[in-house]
């Protein structure tokens, strides 16, 4: 190793300046920790190092620790201050089960542990032999009630922080779960991606899923304007009827009366339909009153402003509410009165006629409803309009472009992580392989579409329909291609099986054009419901995570969560699953890259990941009688060199580092 206080010296031998690399493994045979010398020169300095002159080791301060910094040149940190550790952290944790705590009816193996348990920010190990406690210490860190639901756990245990409420523990059996069920993993890696994103994905994706509500505009629009067209050819032959009937009488008197009530009864309709547009904007600028109130204390110009606005809001309301209505309500109170006794004038003009009761009920209803069927008509073809240009409107750019973004961003951050998964793979190419993650969208929302199509079918329809044939008689031509073709009647000649009672309900239901759009709508917002059916798919050397062993699934898990993220992360016995070489090589690279930036905690049998992935602590636990204690060491702490050298592939772990770092 080199002691130097010169900055050119420290960042050559560490490889860090341009080519130094392999001249110096050229001239040394290694790159070479710098320590960085006191250059005091006299005693009365020797003790007082100048700001400049600090080098922090992980290690103990024994003779022993300092020759760590030859087998690992990543434990020196030159410089006046503590180096950087991951932001979140936990730093201790303290039990207070006193002495008769139970566990399913024996004593508790935590029961009065009074020690505090400390954690490097960085690596910690814990080992110990079977039974000796770590699952469970690592359940009551991550607090897991499930597991422990008489306890009560909040109150016993108490970590420092005490603010630290991100840990995130990888049971074995959730490692297993997370191998099994791609949905599962999906989701667990999107989140930790989020988290990167500051979690812009997931704003962008629940934006993009409060879009697709066009769709269901769209639909809704289309249904809408086929009931207009119905109602309005049922209003129309409603006062086809009317007029028939009216027609039949030709008496002047009654003429007269008749035209002087369809006045009335029209100057009746637009007075109403005026009184409850006014109501309809009274009630909305109140409620808008009701949800806003001043700001006490206005920050700007936008608070004052703001209460102006209020203030105005509330005596306008006032204003409207005191209003003299008498005048309109007597006229309206006139009107009505007038009608009725013209009324009783037709009234008594058709029994004159000789007219049974029915048939005078219904010669005053067409005079009396004639106008408000003639209104009705006249909104109806308006709303039909209005529905048409709202119709028109529909694009899907700005969705798209969105989706695009999202995509993009996604895509960003996955080349990052696979990169990194690249990056190690090729340092260590005789055993591992290379390990990426991709994003898509499956072809596999047929079942979703086709359940919501039959929701917007008429009963009448649907009820007789065995939903299984349905759905794969619609699958007969691919979701792809419904979007291509124009005309429902292209469709149903696309369906294989056309002699049947399942045809002849399809053939029946695309006899309308409006179901067949609202099928090809479906289809599109399916196709692009990013939230439901995204699905970051995982890869092993080229294969599908799904085609690979159970081993390299697990691995794959591992190594994916491992680099995700930068809260603590605690994994229960991570070489459960794995192979060796692969613990040996890619793991251990990965975690001495990762816990610079986030705490790892280990429960492990394993002694690379002790050694060779240089835990910056090690806790052994004990379990005698049915009590746990734990001791807390270093790597180079020779009085626990048994402890490690016990661990599985312990001596050849030693044997590696030997052989590494060429002693």
């Amino acid at each position: 190793m080199i002691f130097s206080s010169n900055k050119s010296d420290i960042e050559y031998f560490l490889g860090n300046k341009k080519d130094s690399k392999e001249e110096v493994i050229k001239k040394c045979g290694s790159l070479k920790p710098c320590i960085h010398g006191s250059d005091a020169h006299t005693e009365s300095k020797l003790f007082i190092p100048d700001n400049n002159r600090h080098c922090w080791i992980k290690a103990n301060p024994t003779f022993e620790g300092l020759k760590q910094v030859i087998y690992e040149p990543s434990r020196v940190y030159i410089g006046g201050n503590r180096p950087q550790s991951a932001l979140h952290k936990l730093e201790e944790v303290l039990f207070n089960f006193n002495e008769n705590t139970l566990w399913d009816n024996d004593k508790f193996c935590f029961a009065n542990f009074n020690e505090p348990l400390k954690f490097s920010p960085y690596l910690s190990c814990i080992i110990g032999g079977r039974g000796s406690g770590k699952s469970t210490l690592l359940n009551l860190i991550a607090n897991n009630k499930k597991l422990f639901p008489k306890l009560n756990i909040a109150s016993k245990v108490k970590f420092i922080p005490d603010v630290i409420d991100n840990i995130e523990y990888l049971a074995q059996n959730e490692i297993e779960e997370f191998a099994k069920d791609s949905t599962k993993f999906t989701k667990a890696i999107f989140e930790r991606l989020d988290k990167k994103s500051n979690f812009e994905l997931s704003k962008t994706e629940a934006e993009i899923t409060k879009t697709l509500g066009i769709f269901d505009k769209q639909i809704n629009l289309l249904k809408s304007r086929v009931n207009n067209h119905l109602e309005l050819r049922r209003k129309k032959n409603e006062l086809k009827k009317l007029e028939n009937i009216i027609k039949t009488f030709n008496d002047k008197q009654y003429s007269d009366n008749k035209e002087k009530l369809q006045n009335i009864q029209k100057e009746l309709v637009v007075l109403e339909n005026s009184r409850t547009l006014y109501k309809q904007l009274f009630a909305e600028i109140n409620d808008l009153i009701a949800k806003s109130s001043k700001i006490l204390e206005p920050k700007n110009v936008f608070d004052e402003y703001y209460n102006e606005y209020v203030v105005d809001l509330e005596a306008l309301s006032q204003k409207y509410k005191t209003k003299d209505y008498l005048e309109v309500k007597e006229k309206q109170s006139n009107l009505q009165l007038n009608s009725k006794a013209i009324q009783k004038e037709i009234s008594d003009y058709f029994k004159t006629k000789n007219m049974t009761e029915d048939n005078i009920k219904d010669a005053q209803n067409a005079i009396t409803n004639i106008e408000s069927i003639r209104n009705d008509i006249a909104k109806l073809k308006v709303e039909i309009v209005a529905t048409k240009k709202q119709i028109n409107k529909f694009e899907l750019t700005s969705l798209d472009l969105e989706i695009t973004g999202f995509n993009d961003k996604l895509k960003q951050y996955l080349n990052t992580i696979n990169k990194s998964f690249s990056d190690i793979a090729i340092k260590n190419s005789s055993e591992v392989k290379i390990i990426k993650v991709q994003y898509q969208l499956p072809n596999e929302q047929e079942d979703s579409i086709v359940e919501e199509f039959i929701t917007h079918l008429s009963k009448d329809i649907v009820k007789d329909i065995n939903r299984t044939t349905f759905k794969n008689y619609l699958k007969d031509v691919s979701i792809t291609d419904v979007i291509k073709i124009k005309k429902a009647s292209e469709f149903i000649d696309k369906i294989k099986t056309q002699k049947s009672r399942t045809y002849n309900a399809l053939d029946e239901i695309f006899n309308s054009e409006v179901n067949f759009s609202i099928y090809k709508l479906l289809i599109q917002k399916h196709l692009r419901n990013i939230e439901k059916y995204k699905i970051l798919k995982v890869f092993y050397d080229d294969k599908e995570l799904e085609k690979s062993s159970f081993g390299q699934r697990c691995t794959a898990v591992i190594i994916i969560l491992l680099s995700l993220g930068n809260n603590p992360i605690i994994i229960d016995e991570p070489e459960a699953h794995l192979d060796s070489s692969l613990i040996a090589n890619y793991l251990v690279e990965l975690i001495k890259e990762q816990k610079e930036q986030r705490q790892i905690i280990f429960a492990t049998h394993n002694a690379n990941f002790v050694l060779n992935a240089d835990a910056e602590l090690i806790i052994k636990l004990e379990n005698t009688d049915g009590i746990t204690s734990s001791v807390s060491f270093a790597i180079e702490d020779l009085n626990h060199r048994e402890d490690l050298l016990k661990l599985e592939g312990g001596k050849e772990a030693f044997k590696k580092r030997e052989r590494k770092y060429n002693i």
